[in-house]
């Protein structure tokens, strides 16, 4: 039974996917307020061998427009000639397609900075948030297109706002100079612009301490997944004087919405020790059934206490129930270097059916740096023959990180 690669795509958490799914492209349409504007370029020629990659973007092959997405990350000096088609891919129907396109937008950074802000100041709203996916995937890569975002979150455009707001999401510290401007994308009418804004808050953990008030405000007044997400953001803010953070976030534990006692969970593990107090509280609830929160309560007992031997073997066994096991899986993903307790789990799960766990697999002994001459063979058997072409890279790129 499959279990879904796309809870995997992110490396901050398993809703950023389900975030950016939330950017819905609307009809072609043109910004009210916001003219065409042309950006000066030069594009390079065009050569035959990248022509024939952008038609193959179009193939109603899925596995063709992933190798097409893919063998164009050797190019990068072609940049200007496929961004904006590979764009498009980034709101593929299929995983691997959309997967490969992110992975190409990671590898080519500042190359691709010049054609994205040709999306950006087209005047049209589908290109400005396909240029905005883009960003996300680019990250920090995409640094010198900031200004432009914050143009776009002062847009007379709601739709504009929103996705300018998810763009500055792998920003980080890199967004904190534009910290008053994402805090009041939380007074917008649409609670994605709220979700998006505390996930740019959540990037600058601490340094955006000053958003702590507002945040207090919406963790009371908010929707569901508004106040929610102010309790991840508030946690990873830290201790701020005159907010009693922790009491805040137990007191959250004990709601009747799954989705709250989830997100405050995050909040307390980004704490770490500052949180110990909750220990106890976090301990229970990472065997509890009827909380349904175990695995991301297992995760936050390890942020807190810093002892991940019960963590990892509380993950491992959530990985046997068919309900925890995607989360548990991307927790334990992001426990990082210190799941080398389950090294042996991770190995025998390279030899899986199932590629998304394959694909967990090969990461955590990647995190962990294994030096196991079975977990390298077989890894480097993946890179070479496993049927999926995302696989194969992930395996490839594991590997050079081993050597």
């Amino acid at each position: 039974m499959s279990i879904g690669r796309k809870k995997f795509l992110s490396p901050l958490s398993q809703h950023l996917l389900f975030l950016s799914g939330m950017l819905v492209l609307a009809s072609a349409a043109l910004v009210p307020g916001c003219a065409s504007k042309t950006v000066e370029s030069s594009r390079p020629e065009i050569t035959e061998e990248v022509e024939k990659l952008v038609e193959q973007l179009k193939s109603e092959d899925p596995e063709q427009r992933t190798q097409a997405a893919i063998a164009l990350v050797d190019h990068p000096a072609q940049a200007a000639n496929f961004v904006q088609p590979l764009v498009s891919l980034l709101f593929d129907e299929k995983y691997n397609p959309k997967l490969a396109a992110s992975m190409v937008f990671q590898e080519l950074g500042a190359e691709s900075v010049d054609s994205i802000l040709e999306l950006l100041r087209s005047g049209d709203l589908t290109n400005y948030k396909r240029a905005c996916e883009a960003i996300y995937s680019m990250g920090k890569e995409a640094e010198p297109l900031i200004p432009e975002l914050v143009i776009g979150m002062n847009s007379s455009e709601p739709k504009m706002r929103q996705a300018a707001t998810y763009a500055m999401i792998p920003m980080e510290e890199l967004a904190v100079p534009h910290l008053d401007k994402i805090v009041d994308m939380l007074d917008e009418k649409d609670f994605r612009t709220h979700v998006f804004a505390c996930r740019a808050i959540i990037g600058m953990g601490p340094l955006a301490k000053d958003a702590a008030p507002r945040l207090v405000e919406l963790a009371d007044d908010g929707v569901l997944s508004s106040r929610s997400y102010s309790y991840w953001a508030l946690g990873a803010i830290g201790p701020v004087e005159g907010v009693d953070t922790i009491e805040l976030l137990v007191t959250k534990l004990d709601a009747t919405m799954q989705p709250e006692r989830d997100r405050a969970l995050r909040g307390l593990g980004l704490m770490g020790a500052d949180a110990k107090a909750a220990t106890e509280k976090v301990r229970a609830l990472a065997s509890d059934e009827r909380g349904n929160v175990e695995p991301v309560a297992a995760l936050c007992l390890w942020q807190i206490t810093g002892e991940a031997e019960e963590s990892v073997e509380l993950l491992l066994n959530l990985t046997e129930n068919m309900t925890h096991q995607f989360t548990a899986l991307e927790c334990l993903v992001q426990m990082g270097e210190d799941v080398k307790s389950g090294e042996a789990f991770f190995i025998e799960q390279l030899d899986n059916h199932d590629e998304s766990i394959r694909e967990v697999a090969i990461k955590c002994l990647r995190n962990c740096k294994t030096n196991s001459m079975e977990a390298i063979e077989k890894i480097q058997i993946i890179a070479n023959e496993d049927p999926d072409m995302v696989i194969r890279l992930i395996a490839a790129k594991a590997l050079e990180s081993l050597k």
